[in-house]
């Protein structure tokens, strides 16, 4: 996998590149499920030096990602809404004050695909962290029979990257998380057709 993906060209517009050379607090960073294959990748050649961690269904089929994970480096915690869903809040909250960023799929882990869960809007209020919401563009990809059309894409295939930011300014001023998931839901339904 880690030969596959590093076969990718990744395309970042001038915002994502505008990032690099930033230190940024951790955040939670938001991308749709599908694309879970090339966010570790993306992740180590831009955003090496920072701490990730990832929210990971504690199902049967969340054990073989989990695994898959932490061999790339990123820190899983376990749950969803399905099961330990209390406990991985906790956890993801600990994580973040340690000084994690992180990475959640707000219509996993068994969607509807592309519908934002309240997941990550909670966590963004409790801890007052920013949100960073990442769209991916695939020249060449296959699409897997999954609930989330999983994306694979080819080898030597280029990757077009968005990314979208809600500063803490802005979540200081929303009381509940139905606020922000709104918002998110908002801004990556833009991003996702400007990618299709």
């Amino acid at each position: 996998m880690r030969m596959w993906t590093r076969t990718l060209r990744f395309r970042c517009s001038d915002q994502v590149m505008s990032y690099y050379d930033q230190d940024f607090a951790p955040s939670v960073v938001v991308l749709w499920h599908n694309c879970i294959v090339v966010a570790p990748e993306f992740f180590r050649r831009h955003f090496g030096q920072r701490k990730v961690a990832s929210m990971i269904s504690a199902s049967q089929d969340g054990g073989w990602l989990s695994a898959f994970f932490e061999k790339l480096g990123i820190r899983p915690i376990r749950g969803s809404q399905h099961a330990r869903g209390g406990q991985a809040l906790l956890e993801a909250i600990k994580a973040q004050a340690a000084g994690y960023d992180l990475a959640i799929t707000p219509d996993g882990s068994r969607g509807p695909v592309y519908q934002v869960k309240a997941g990550a809007a909670a966590i963004a209020i409790h801890c007052q962290a920013p949100v960073l919401m990442l769209s991916f563009r695939f020249s060449r990809a296959l699409r897997l029979r999954t609930w989330d059309r999983l994306f694979i894409p080819l080898p030597f295939s280029s990757v077009a990257i968005e990314v979208a930011k809600i500063d803490t300014e802005h979540i200081a001023q929303m009381t509940d998380a139905a606020t922000l998931t709104r918002a998110i839901q908002t801004q990556m339904d833009t991003m996702h057709a400007s990618s299709s």
